[in-house]
Protein backbone atom coordinates (compact mmCIF):
# COMPACT_ATOMS: atom_id res chain seq x y z
CA UNK A 1 0.00 0.00 0.00
CA UNK A 2 2.89 2.16 1.02
CA UNK A 3 4.45 1.59 -2.32
CA UNK A 4 1.49 2.53 -4.07
CA UNK A 5 1.27 5.89 -2.38
CA UNK A 6 4.90 6.26 -3.18
CA UNK A 7 4.17 6.05 -6.82
CA UNK A 8 1.29 8.01 -6.82
CA UNK A 9 2.84 10.84 -5.16
CA UNK A 10 5.89 10.72 -7.10
CA UNK A 11 4.13 11.01 -10.54
CA UNK A 12 2.37 14.62 -9.07
CA UNK A 13 3.07 17.56 -11.11
CA UNK A 14 5.30 20.15 -8.76
CA UNK A 15 5.38 23.20 -10.73
CA UNK A 16 2.59 24.65 -9.33
CA UNK A 17 2.82 28.48 -11.10
CA UNK A 18 2.09 28.48 -14.87
CA UNK A 19 5.90 28.34 -17.01
CA UNK A 20 4.64 31.42 -18.64
CA UNK A 21 4.03 33.66 -15.89
CA UNK A 22 7.24 34.68 -13.43
CA UNK A 23 5.84 34.83 -9.86
CA UNK A 24 6.89 38.30 -9.57
CA UNK A 25 4.39 39.03 -12.60
CA UNK A 26 1.78 37.21 -11.11
CA UNK A 27 2.14 39.11 -7.85
CA UNK A 28 2.29 42.47 -9.26
CA UNK A 29 -0.79 41.77 -11.34
CA UNK A 30 -2.90 40.31 -8.05
CA UNK A 31 -1.96 43.99 -5.92
CA UNK A 32 -2.48 45.89 -9.00
CA UNK A 33 -6.69 44.66 -9.22
CA UNK A 34 -6.61 45.11 -5.42
CA UNK A 35 -5.31 48.73 -5.69
CA UNK A 36 -7.82 49.33 -8.61
CA UNK A 37 -10.81 47.89 -6.51
CA UNK A 38 -9.63 50.09 -4.00
CA UNK A 39 -9.54 52.96 -6.31
CA UNK A 40 -13.18 51.90 -7.43
CA UNK A 41 -14.78 51.88 -4.29
CA UNK A 42 -13.19 55.19 -3.09
CA UNK A 43 -14.41 56.82 -6.19
CA UNK A 44 -18.13 55.84 -5.71
CA UNK A 45 -18.18 57.22 -1.98
CA UNK A 46 -16.72 60.01 -2.60
CA UNK A 47 -19.25 60.69 -5.29
CA UNK A 48 -22.10 59.39 -2.89
CA UNK A 49 -21.20 62.16 -0.48
CA UNK A 50 -24.23 65.01 -0.77
CA UNK A 51 -23.94 67.44 2.33
CA UNK A 52 -21.65 68.16 5.27
CA UNK A 53 -22.82 65.86 7.61
CA UNK A 54 -22.18 62.82 4.67
CA UNK A 55 -18.75 64.24 4.42
CA UNK A 56 -18.73 64.04 9.13
CA UNK A 57 -18.96 60.41 9.19
CA UNK A 58 -17.04 59.07 6.21
CA UNK A 59 -14.26 60.74 7.38
CA UNK A 60 -14.55 60.47 10.98
CA UNK A 61 -14.01 56.65 11.15
CA UNK A 62 -11.35 56.61 8.66
CA UNK A 63 -9.33 59.64 10.57
CA UNK A 64 -9.61 56.91 13.77
CA UNK A 65 -8.63 54.31 11.52
CA UNK A 66 -5.80 55.62 10.70
CA UNK A 67 -4.76 56.36 14.34
CA UNK A 68 -4.80 53.32 15.25
CA UNK A 69 -3.21 51.73 12.29
CA UNK A 70 0.15 53.79 13.48
CA UNK A 71 0.46 51.72 16.30
CA UNK A 72 1.09 52.12 20.05
CA UNK A 73 1.65 55.67 21.63
CA UNK A 74 2.74 56.47 25.35
CA UNK A 75 1.45 58.82 27.04
CA UNK A 76 2.14 62.61 26.47
CA UNK A 77 4.49 63.50 28.97
CA UNK A 78 3.78 66.37 31.75
CA UNK A 79 7.39 67.67 30.83
CA UNK A 80 9.22 67.87 27.84
CA UNK A 81 12.45 67.83 29.83
CA UNK A 82 13.49 70.68 27.74
CA UNK A 83 16.87 72.02 27.03
CA UNK A 84 18.10 75.04 25.42
CA UNK A 85 22.21 73.92 24.68
CA UNK A 86 22.94 77.14 22.89
CA UNK A 87 21.89 80.51 21.92
CA UNK A 88 22.65 82.06 18.67
CA UNK A 89 22.30 86.12 18.12
CA UNK A 90 20.81 87.05 14.73
CA UNK A 91 19.72 90.54 12.60
CA UNK A 92 16.08 90.96 14.36
CA UNK A 93 15.60 87.10 15.48
CA UNK A 94 17.69 84.45 17.82
CA UNK A 95 17.85 80.94 17.48
CA UNK A 96 17.79 78.34 20.23
CA UNK A 97 19.62 75.26 19.86
CA UNK A 98 17.14 72.94 21.68
CA UNK A 99 16.85 69.49 23.08
CA UNK A 100 13.42 67.77 24.09
CA UNK A 101 11.95 64.26 25.17
CA UNK A 102 9.27 63.11 23.45
CA UNK A 103 9.32 59.09 24.58
CA UNK A 104 10.82 58.24 27.62
CA UNK A 105 15.14 58.80 27.20
CA UNK A 106 14.27 59.82 23.57
CA UNK A 107 15.47 63.24 22.69
CA UNK A 108 14.62 65.48 19.50
CA UNK A 109 16.98 67.81 18.86
CA UNK A 110 15.78 70.98 17.03
CA UNK A 111 16.09 74.93 16.46
CA UNK A 112 13.54 77.48 17.31
CA UNK A 113 13.89 80.58 15.76
CA UNK A 114 12.38 83.55 17.62
CA UNK A 115 11.84 87.47 16.83
CA UNK A 116 14.27 89.75 18.50
CA UNK A 117 11.05 91.81 19.49
CA UNK A 118 7.93 90.02 19.74
CA UNK A 119 4.65 91.84 18.22
CA UNK A 120 1.85 91.05 20.67
CA UNK A 121 0.67 87.30 19.98
CA UNK A 122 2.92 85.03 18.28
CA UNK A 123 2.05 82.89 15.51
CA UNK A 124 3.72 79.15 15.55
CA UNK A 125 5.24 77.32 12.88
CA UNK A 126 6.63 73.81 13.05
CA UNK A 127 8.92 72.70 9.77
CA UNK A 128 9.20 69.17 8.74
CA UNK A 129 12.29 68.63 7.13
CA UNK A 130 12.36 65.98 3.51
CA UNK A 131 14.17 62.75 3.52
CA UNK A 132 16.83 64.58 1.74
CA UNK A 133 18.54 66.38 4.39
CA UNK A 134 18.06 67.06 8.72
CA UNK A 135 17.24 70.54 10.04
CA UNK A 136 19.91 72.00 8.99
CA UNK A 137 19.37 72.28 5.55
CA UNK A 138 19.54 76.28 4.27
CA UNK A 139 15.97 76.68 3.25
CA UNK A 140 14.67 75.75 6.11
CA UNK A 141 17.13 77.96 7.95
CA UNK A 142 16.05 81.06 5.45
CA UNK A 143 12.39 80.04 6.09
CA UNK A 144 12.86 80.26 10.23
CA UNK A 145 14.60 83.21 9.81
CA UNK A 146 12.84 84.76 7.65
CA UNK A 147 9.68 84.30 9.85
CA UNK A 148 11.01 85.22 13.15
CA UNK A 149 11.88 88.11 11.81
CA UNK A 150 8.18 88.81 10.79
CA UNK A 151 7.23 87.94 14.82
CA UNK A 152 6.77 84.18 14.32
CA UNK A 153 7.52 81.29 16.44
CA UNK A 154 9.41 78.74 14.24
CA UNK A 155 10.65 75.29 15.20
CA UNK A 156 12.81 72.95 13.16
CA UNK A 157 13.00 69.42 14.40
CA UNK A 158 15.65 66.65 13.40
CA UNK A 159 13.31 63.62 12.61
CA UNK A 160 14.38 60.03 13.78
CA UNK A 161 17.30 59.14 12.40
CA UNK A 162 18.13 62.60 10.74
CA UNK A 163 20.85 65.17 11.89
CA UNK A 164 21.89 65.28 15.60
CA UNK A 165 19.73 61.94 15.42
CA UNK A 166 21.14 59.87 13.18
CA UNK A 167 22.59 56.39 14.28
CA UNK A 168 23.61 55.56 10.98
CA UNK A 169 25.98 56.48 7.99
CA UNK A 170 23.56 58.95 6.01
CA UNK A 171 23.13 57.98 1.88
CA UNK A 172 23.87 61.29 -0.06
CA UNK A 173 21.20 63.29 -0.12
CA UNK A 174 18.09 61.03 -0.21
CA UNK A 175 18.23 58.42 2.78
CA UNK A 176 15.10 56.35 1.21
CA UNK A 177 16.83 52.97 2.80
CA UNK A 178 17.52 54.54 6.41
CA UNK A 179 13.73 55.46 6.36
CA UNK A 180 12.31 52.01 4.66
CA UNK A 181 14.51 49.66 7.27
CA UNK A 182 13.20 52.09 10.03
CA UNK A 183 10.19 51.66 9.33
CA UNK A 184 10.12 47.88 8.29
CA UNK A 185 11.75 47.50 11.88
CA UNK A 186 9.16 49.08 13.36
CA UNK A 187 6.75 47.32 12.09
CA UNK A 188 7.64 44.11 13.62
CA UNK A 189 7.39 46.19 16.75
CA UNK A 190 3.73 46.80 16.24
CA UNK A 191 4.68 50.41 15.50
CA UNK A 192 5.46 52.83 12.43
CA UNK A 193 8.25 55.05 11.65
CA UNK A 194 4.67 57.16 10.32
CA UNK A 195 3.89 57.19 14.18
CA UNK A 196 7.22 57.95 15.60
CA UNK A 197 7.42 61.05 13.66
CA UNK A 198 4.30 62.28 14.09
CA UNK A 199 4.56 61.85 17.70
CA UNK A 200 7.47 63.93 17.21
CA UNK A 201 5.78 66.54 16.19
CA UNK A 202 3.18 66.51 17.98
CA UNK A 203 4.81 66.86 21.06
CA UNK A 204 6.56 70.02 19.12
CA UNK A 205 3.44 71.48 19.31
CA UNK A 206 3.72 71.49 22.72
CA UNK A 207 6.94 72.89 23.05
CA UNK A 208 5.56 75.76 20.99
CA UNK A 209 2.31 76.43 23.07
CA UNK A 210 4.13 76.56 26.14
CA UNK A 211 6.61 79.60 24.98
CA UNK A 212 5.40 82.92 26.53
CA UNK A 213 3.05 84.96 24.39
CA UNK A 214 2.38 82.36 21.51
CA UNK A 215 -1.40 82.16 19.67
CA UNK A 216 -2.45 79.09 19.78
CA UNK A 217 -5.12 80.04 17.09
CA UNK A 218 -2.32 80.45 14.58
CA UNK A 219 0.00 76.75 14.71
CA UNK A 220 0.67 76.07 11.31
CA UNK A 221 2.47 72.55 10.14
CA UNK A 222 4.56 72.68 6.91
CA UNK A 223 5.79 69.63 5.31
CA UNK A 224 8.95 69.76 3.19
CA UNK A 225 8.55 68.73 -0.66
CA UNK A 226 10.01 65.35 -0.30
CA UNK A 227 9.15 62.83 2.06
CA UNK A 228 7.72 65.79 4.63
CA UNK A 229 4.41 66.21 3.18
CA UNK A 230 3.57 62.70 4.42
CA UNK A 231 4.00 63.22 8.51
CA UNK A 232 2.77 66.90 8.30
CA UNK A 233 -0.71 65.82 7.11
CA UNK A 234 -1.13 62.77 9.12
CA UNK A 235 0.56 65.00 12.21
CA UNK A 236 -2.72 67.50 11.65
CA UNK A 237 -4.90 65.01 10.74
CA UNK A 238 -4.90 63.55 13.90
CA UNK A 239 -4.33 67.01 16.09
CA UNK A 240 -6.70 69.41 15.86
CA UNK A 241 -4.22 71.93 17.90
CA UNK A 242 -2.47 72.32 14.28
CA UNK A 243 -5.07 75.18 12.20
CA UNK A 244 -3.42 74.68 9.16
CA UNK A 245 -1.16 72.61 7.34
CA UNK A 246 0.90 72.67 4.54
CA UNK A 247 1.41 68.82 3.10
CA UNK A 248 3.96 69.20 0.08
CA UNK A 249 3.41 66.43 -2.48
CA UNK A 250 0.98 64.42 -0.42
CA UNK A 251 -2.46 63.24 -1.18
CA UNK A 252 -2.38 64.05 -5.13
CA UNK A 253 -0.30 64.46 -8.23
CA UNK A 254 3.32 63.34 -7.54
CA UNK A 255 6.17 64.91 -9.56
CA UNK A 256 6.85 61.67 -11.11
CA UNK A 257 2.84 61.50 -12.30
CA UNK A 258 2.17 61.86 -15.84
CA UNK A 259 0.76 65.67 -17.14
CA UNK A 260 -1.68 66.24 -18.39
CA UNK A 261 -3.71 64.43 -16.29
CA UNK A 262 -6.60 62.44 -18.28
CA UNK A 263 -10.12 64.09 -18.48
CA UNK A 264 -11.42 61.25 -16.84
CA UNK A 265 -8.80 61.70 -13.73
CA UNK A 266 -11.42 62.06 -10.82
CA UNK A 267 -12.10 58.23 -11.69
CA UNK A 268 -8.77 57.09 -13.40
CA UNK A 269 -6.18 58.90 -11.02
CA UNK A 270 -4.37 56.55 -8.64
CA UNK A 271 -5.61 57.80 -5.52
CA UNK A 272 -4.38 55.27 -3.45
CA UNK A 273 -0.97 55.59 -4.91
CA UNK A 274 2.30 53.84 -3.50
CA UNK A 275 5.43 55.02 -1.90
CA UNK A 276 8.35 52.51 -2.85
CA UNK A 277 11.22 53.23 -0.57
CA UNK A 278 9.08 55.43 1.35
CA UNK A 279 7.35 53.79 3.78
CA UNK A 280 5.85 56.60 5.30
CA UNK A 281 3.49 56.88 2.27
CA UNK A 282 2.83 53.01 2.27
CA UNK A 283 0.70 53.39 5.71
CA UNK A 284 -0.56 50.10 6.78
CA UNK A 285 -4.19 49.11 6.16
CA UNK A 286 -4.67 52.38 4.35
CA UNK A 287 -6.90 51.16 1.35
CA UNK A 288 -8.67 48.34 4.00
CA UNK A 289 -9.68 50.96 6.17
CA UNK A 290 -10.09 54.01 3.61
CA UNK A 291 -7.70 56.61 4.93
CA UNK A 292 -5.68 57.17 1.50
CA UNK A 293 -3.86 60.46 1.14
CA UNK A 294 -6.45 62.59 -0.04
CA UNK A 295 -8.80 61.71 2.55
CA UNK A 296 -6.08 62.75 5.33
CA UNK A 297 -5.73 65.78 3.34
CA UNK A 298 -9.47 66.66 3.28
CA UNK A 299 -9.71 65.51 6.80
CA UNK A 300 -7.93 69.21 7.83
CA UNK A 301 -9.92 71.27 5.42
CA UNK A 302 -12.69 73.30 7.73
CA UNK A 303 -9.35 74.01 9.62
CA UNK A 304 -8.21 76.47 6.54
Amino acid sequence: MSRIKSAHLNNIDTDLIPSEAAPTQMLRAHLRQQRDEINREDVASWQALQSLSDWESFVHPRIEALRHSLGQFPEPPANLNTHITRTVEGDGYYIENVVFESRPNLFVSANLYCPGSPLGRTPGILLVHSHHNPRTQGELQDMGILWARAGCLVLVIDQFGYGDRRDHAFAPRQDYWFRSVTGHQLHTLGDSLMGWMVWDIHRGIDLLLARPGIDPSVMIVMGSVAGGGDPCAVAAALDERITCAVPFNFGGPQPETPYPLSEDAANTFDFLGSGGWETTRNLRLSGRDGFLPWVIVGSIAPRK
